[in-house]
């Protein structure tokens, strides 16, 4: 898993730096086989006039897929971004390769009950 990490509108330290690798490794890491790249995009959109203006765009590239995934997150401080975009991005790719191998989620205890409960009602306007 190649990481690559870029910053625009922001100075970006080498503690910051190390900071999104390990967050990416520890959301990630499971899934490194599947994963071709990722590229971190750090941002202050608003530049020095302050506000939620941090953002992080993360992007993974996974093998055998066109179309990478990409999720982002925009708060008021640059740490908090990160850590929501790869929270983010661990349920996106799992999705991605869950939809791969063909599994499906599984329903909660409501929906099984919503749809016994369908059923039986079926079966008694049938009779």
């Amino acid at each position: 898993m190649i990481l690559n990490v870029h910053a625009s509108r922001i100075q970006i330290t080498e503690l910051s730096k190390d900071y999104v690798d390990r967050r990416i490794e520890f959301a990630l890491g499971r899934f490194r086989e599947s994963i071709s790249s990722v590229t971190v995009t750090l941002e202050d959109t608003n530049g020095p006039r302050g506000g939620i203006d941090q953002r992080c765009q993360i992007r993974v590239n996974l093998m055998g897929h066109r179309r990478p995934v990409i999720v982002e997150s925009t708060q008021d401080v640059l740490r908090a971004a990160i850590d929501v975009a790869a929270s983010t991005a661990f349920r996106a790719v799992s999705r991605q390769l869950d939809r791969q191998l063909g599994k499906r989620r599984v329903p909660s205890e409501a929906e099984v009950f919503a749809q016994a409960e369908a059923q039986a009602f079926a079966l008694a306007e049938a009779d």
